[in-house]
């Protein structure tokens, strides 16, 4: 090894130290033009919604994923002419059009306010060719839609999606009837997410009468049918509560869909009073016990409770769902008829409401809040503790997320893969990080030792978590990881340390890089060097980005 290398090194961890306060960048195809994948349709929709809940534009409830798919594939579909900006959401330059001229409508005034402020984008500024970039291409699909006709169909009913498709989203030629958008969302995946612990607790008091007990217990399995069911995939339990509390099975009980599906419908209505303060009691004690089949460590926990009316009053109902989340038990509530008590159902549920807080006015209609409930749930994250060693195993495209508090000193993250592959993606901003968008990027290959990255106070910037029941100098911010497998079994472990533990070398010395691809959509990542280690990019000014490569190469040859 040469000195020169060595005097490389130190001079470039010299000017990486003086820029360790920079805010982060890693990954954004968001607004890479040409862009395609799942990965980036979704980074897409979930900026979309940022819109959304900041202004009068409605929660669009699965159909622009949908039309994504049906439209072009996720983008990776033929166009038939080289010069069509549309992107993935293909929008016709017509279409595009109609949504510059509503820029200037006062009733959509506070839409665009919403997109300038939370995506720093001034609408009335761009032109077609952006489409090419995703983000600009699946707004201009929303902002159509919402002009065209505003109330979207629920996602459950895919059917009536169809219909609002073919009136409301024109082609010359058309793309499809209804039938052809019908079979291309069939081809749709489920949820990827290996699995959480899901628990339903179901009002059987006198007031819902048994009729209506029928269609909740039908709602669960719908819901249930949409997991992929296992002891090591998501696991179901029922509890039903009225003037007392009866837990209808446990969550170790049943391992396939069929045997659970059937146990659900087996279930006998109670009847009774409205006792749910003491439902929520028996969830926390009982029904996530890890005796009861409740996992450890790892695996989301989430409740979904549904209730006909009112019991003990807010005041009641929040002290133990207030406990539940200080187990990391994530709540739905779920409030049928005009009898509900808004501030008991805000009292259960998680924040924010809008997201986990659902009103129905009957039970028939319960059926139409299935597939966003399904969807929500499907990407909670697991709660990991401040010092965590977790060792799981997951398949191709599979994924499992989690969340961590950052002490203020700190936290190390060390990955490591015994078989296969794993990728890392992590935010201290994004719930749900992905290939197309997140922070920073690790991965992990079979042979190649451990890879490691320090998270402290300079690479925070996020809103306060509004579930957190920790006093504020506790934590100085929250880390969001999604891990997922490249390979068909993919055996990793995940250590978490406070402070900055990590090591000079990353990876073993002597070993070499196997061949790897970049995802779908995306260009080459230069956010990992090509022995695997996970680097994180700062937005610094170039000349520092050059010397970071220095670095790089100095300690790899170190390493070497």
């Amino acid at each position: 090894m040469g000195i020169g290398l060595i005097k490389v090194a130190l001079l470039a961890s010299l000017i990486v130290a003086c820029f360790k306060q920079s805010s982060l960048a890693g990954t954004d195809n968001t607004i890479l033009p040409d862009a395609f994948g799942p990965d980036v349709v979704d980074a897409t929709i979930g900026k979309i919604a940022i819109v959304e809940q900041a202004s009068l534009l409605k929660p669009q409830d699965r159909i622009l994923i949908r039309i994504a798919w049906v439209e072009t594939q996720f983008g990776t579909a033929q166009l038939t002419h080289p010069n069509y900006y549309g992107g993935i959401w293909r929008v016709d330059r017509a279409m595009f059009d109609v949504t510059v001229g509503m820029f200037n409508m006062d009733r959509y005034s506070d839409i665009f306010e919403a997109i300038s402020t939370h995506l720093g984008i001034i609408w009335v500024q761009s032109t077609w060719e952006h489409c090419r970039q995703p983000l600009y291409s699946g707004l201009a699909a929303r902002l159509f839609l919402h002009n065209a006709n505003p109330i979207i169909p629920p996602g459950w009913s895919v059917e009536q999606q169809a219909i609002y498709w073919r009136d409301n989203y024109p082609h010359d030629p058309p793309t499809g009837n209804v039938t052809y958008f019908s079979v291309r969302v069939a081809e749709l995946p489920g949820c990827t997410n290996k699995g959480i612990d899901l628990v339903f607790v179901v009002d059987g008091s006198g007031s819902v009468g048994p009729s209506n007990f029928e269609t909740s217990k039908q709602f669960v399995n719908d819901v249930v049918d949409s997991f992929e069911i296992g002891s090591d995939r998501t696991r179901v339990g029922v509890i039903q509560y009225s003037s007392s509390v009866n837990i209808e099975f446990h969550l170790n009980q049943y391992t396939d869909k069929s045997s659970l599906q059937q146990a659900i419908s087996s279930i006998n209505y109670i009847s009774g009073g409205t006792n749910t303060e003491e439902a929520l009691n028996v969830m926390v004690d009982e029904g996530f016990k890890v005796t009861n089949g409740a996992r450890e460590l790892g695996i989301p926990r989430v409740a979904v409770v549904l209730t006909d009316g009112q019991s003990q009053g807010a005041d009641r109902v929040r002290v133990p769902a207030d406990r539940a989340r200080e187990e990391d038990i994530t709540i739905f509530a779920i409030g049928v008829t005009a009898n509900i008590n808004q501030a008991e159902l805000n009292a259960i549920a998680n924040k924010p409401n809008d997201t986990y807080v659902f009103e129905v006015s009957n039970f028939d209609a319960i059926a139409t809040i299935g597939a966003t409930l399904q969807d929500t749930a499907c990407d909670q994250s697991a709660e990991l503790p401040p010092l965590a060693e977790l060792n799981g195993t997951i398949g191709e495209n599979q994924a499992q997320n989690f969340v961590q508090d950052i002490p203020p000193e700190g936290i190390t993250i060390i990955l490591r893969t015994a078989n296969g592959t794993v990728v890392m993606y992590g935010s201290t901003t994004l719930e749900l990080p992905n290939s197309a968008l997140n922070d920073f990027i690790l991965t992990a290959i079979e042979g190649q030792g451990p890879v490691e990255i320090f998270i402290g106070e300079g690479f925070i910037g996020q809103v306060p978590n509004q579930n957190d029941t920790k006093a504020n100098n506790e934590t100085i911010g929250k880390l969001y990881i999604s891990i997922k497998g490249k390979q068909a079994t993919n055996v990793f472990s995940l250590v978490t340390a406070e402070g900055d533990v990590t090591k000079p070398e990353a990876t073993e010395p002597g070993t070499t890089q196997p061949e790897t691809t970049e995802p779908e959509g995306t260009q080459p990542d230069t956010t990992k060097p090509d022995n695997g280690v996970g680097i994180v990019t700062t937005t610094v000014p170039y000349i520092a980005l050059i010397i970071l490569n220095a670095f790089i190469t100095a300690r790899l040859a170190i390493a070497l």
